[in-house]
């Protein structure tokens, strides 16, 4: 991929769209990862977006970033409208000035 490409791609990636996210809403969101060795001695991340003390998402994966990004998938299925789309998704925090007040 080349660099043109690479500034696109970190923002309408998961996790580049809940900061974005973030910056836009006054909502008190607060996220964390923390690892843990599995059976095998290999490490699992585990990563945590809370709003409001309320766990909204979550992701397991053995790379930091995947469960990063599983969280924030697993946030936009919990707070956006049933049904939408991953360019839904990115429209409504694209285009809103407080996305979650729809």
């Amino acid at each position: 991929m080349g660099p043109k490409y690479a500034k696109l791609f970190m923002r309408d990636n998961p996790l580049g769209l809940f900061n974005m996210l973030k910056q836009k809403s006054k909502a008190n969101f607060e996220d964390n990862s923390s690892s843990q060795k599995d059976a095998d001695g290999k490490i699992i991340w585990s990563h945590t977006i809370l709003l409001d003390g309320k766990k909204v998402g979550y992701g397991v994966e053995k790379n930091i970033k995947d469960s990063a990004n599983l969280a924030c998938l697993n946030l936009f299925k919990n707070l956006l409208p049933p049904g939408t789309t991953w360019n839904g998704a990115v429209k409504i925090i694209r285009e809103n000035k407080n996305p979650l007040s729809i």
